[in-house]
């Protein structure tokens, strides 16, 4: 994770990522895997409003 909230922080890695109400993180990533690969939030009435989708990489 590069950012949070707009605010830089020490790069790290991790694969999950809590966000407050309107919370925002800028990540960076090697897409070195090909394949669809899902991002979603974990409560199950945000996902079903958008919080889900997925990258490919080719």
């Amino acid at each position: 994770m590069l950012e949070l909230d707009g605010e830089k922080v020490m790069p790290f890695h991790t694969d999950t990522v809590l966000l407050g109400k309107n919370g925002r993180a800028k990540v960076a990533f090697v897409a070195d895997n090909p394949g669809e690969w899902m991002y979603h939030c974990h409560v199950i009435e945000h996902m079903k409003t958008g919080l889900m989708g997925y990258i490919k990489v080719s």
